[in-house]
């Protein structure tokens, strides 16, 4: 069931990182755990990344009618941690290689 999100982290004196998203709860629940790299959101050289914890998400809606409009005239507002799931580069061909399929979280 899809539900609306607030994802927030407090860096301190660098900052927050903050945002509203709507998510399915079996793939943020799948997603705890997981190690997530944003970069330099925060400022040059910040390289920020996280572990994904529960206390870090809020729901804020779970009411389809509330999810259908915000997705349908909002969207998100700021950084959904789900799309920042760490990546590897096969060393072999170069491409991409997925460590933990950002849409399951498996």
């Amino acid at each position: 069931m899809k539900k609306l999100y607030r994802f927030s982290v407090d860096y301190g004196r660098m900052g927050d990182i903050e945002s509203v998203f709507t998510e399915d709860d079996a793939v943020v629940s799948k997603c705890i755990g997981k190690e997530v790299y944003f970069g330099e959101i925060l400022g040059k050289h910040s390289n920020i990344s996280v572990e994904l914890e529960e206390s870090q998400f809020e729901v804020l809606s779970d009411d389809p009618i509330v999810i259908d409009i915000i997705e349908k005239y909002i969207g998100k507002t700021g950084h959904n941690p789900i799309g920042y799931i760490d990546y590897e580069v096969d060393e072999d061909d170069g491409e991409d290689k997925d460590e933990s399929d950002d849409e399951d979280c498996d």
